[in-house]
């Protein structure tokens, strides 16, 4: 028998939480904002790929994406022509940094649950820290974090 009464609507969605803290991306030593730290994650996946393309695929803004991919080329992290998005090799190895980063808050958070099997563990985190950075961020003219 249904229930009377109106239909509860659907629970909200949660904000996303930080892409890292600001001390563990401080620790990392990539100098990049939020959005430019989502747009380097996207392209480790998909790279080449023109800015018309991801932004389609991925559902957001051209103009978004093409304004993020400038900062980066800018700070030689995109190698190659203004139509191709791609990482260059100091881009590469920011990503690797930032998902070690993400890797190093998720064991330290993690520091008290017993595991017996780390070889299970280890691409368990590596996967969940690279999705830390999978939703861009609202704002992306946020100052890059410094050391």
């Amino acid at each position: 028998m249904p229930l009377a009464g109106p239909m509860l609507p659907p629970a909200p969605m949660l904000p996303p939480a930080p892409l890292l803290p600001p001390a563990r991306l401080t620790e990392s030593g990539v100098e990049i904002t939020p959005g430019e730290t989502w747009l380097l994650a996207r392209l480790r996946d998909r790279a080449p790929v023109t800015a018309a393309a991801l932004a389609d695929g991925l559902e957001v803004p051209e103009a978004r994406v093409a304004d993020l991919a400038g900062e980066l080329r800018h700070r030689g992290l995109l190698a190659g022509d203004a139509d191709s998005l791609e990482l260059s090799r100091a881009g590469r190895a920011a990503g690797n940094l930032l998902v070690e980063a993400g890797r190093a808050e998720l064991l330290e958070l993690l520091e008290n649950w017993k595991c017996h099997d780390d070889q299970e563990l280890g691409p368990v985190l590596r996967r969940l820290a690279a999705s830390l950075v999978a939703e861009i961020p609202e704002d992306t003219r946020a100052e890059p974090v410094t050391r």
